[in-house]
């Protein structure tokens, strides 16, 4: 075998390598740029059950006083399963990304904007979501794994569960509020006084911010780390109750700046 021919045959290796990596590259970025979005409605709905995974979503009150769903799905390999049934008007829509042995599921994600009748009642479970509620009468059910759940303007019973993750809230009004975080954050501001108030994170912090002039009966228990909390707040003949609890974090109740 002479030099030129080793030279020559080392240039064709390369080469070769070359254009299956160009190829390769090619089809992956083809792969990457796959999306699809749609659009439903369902009359008569008075329930919303959401069973989410890698997933983000708004809820919002409907002009229409019907349920109005825009969904959009992103994904490289495996498209995400979304699943919808109606039952006994109460409309339930789950959400998967199927795995792919051994990548699991890269670069799945789906995008969920749902507008509901403001008295709906929503029930959410959720793995890797994150969900927005905005501007509900109805009562909220709230579990997540990991996520995060974003509460505005809503004034429903609240009752919410996340084991990684956060829970917060803003101009609230809702009359009963229970929420409980294993390791993340509780951050809630009332503009109306709640009746019964139950807050705890296991590793993280618990804040709330309540009306000016409005007291409660507060209870507050912390393990490593400090509490604050405005005395004119307490009172202990008040019908109203707050529970505060963070083992390993803060906790801070305040009133609201005007």
């Amino acid at each position: 075998m002479t030099a030129a021919y080793r030279r020559w045959r080392a240039v064709g290796v390369v080469a070769a390598v070359l254009l299956t990596l160009t190829g390769a590259g090619q089809t992956w970025r083809a792969l990457a740029q796959q999306d699809r979005s749609d659009g439903y409605r369902y009359p008569q709905i008075t329930a919303l059950d959401l069973d989410l995974q890698n997933a983000s979503t708004q809820v919002t009150p409907s002009v229409s006083g019907e349920v109005e769903v825009s969904q959009s799905t992103h994904w490289t390999v495996s498209q995400p399963v979304v699943k919808r049934e109606v039952v006994d008007g109460r409309l339930k829509i789950s959400v998967r990304c199927p795995e792919v042995f051994p990548i699991g599921a890269p670069n799945c994600r789906t995008n969920l904007t749902i507008g509901v009748p403001a008295d709906t009642k929503v029930s959410v479970r959720g793995s890797s979501a994150d969900t927005a509620i905005t501007g509900l009468t109805g009562e909220l059910n709230l579990h997540a794994t990991s996520g995060t759940f974003a509460l505005s303007d809503d004034t429903g019973r609240v009752t919410a569960q996340v084991t990684s993750g956060s829970v917060t809230g803003r101009g609230l009004s809702s009359s009963q509020v229970q929420a409980q975080v294993t390791s993340g954050s509780v951050n809630l501001t009332f503009i109306s006084a709640p009746e019964v108030v139950a807050l705890s994170a296991g590793s993280g912090s618990v804040r709330a911010l309540f009306p000016q002039g409005t007291t409660y009966r507060v209870a507050v228990s912390t393990g490593s780390g400090g509490s604050t909390v405005d005395r004119q707040l307490q009172d202990p003949a008040s019908q109203r109750s707050v529970t505060a609890t963070a083992d390993s974090g803060s906790v801070t109740l305040k009133y609201a700046d005007n």
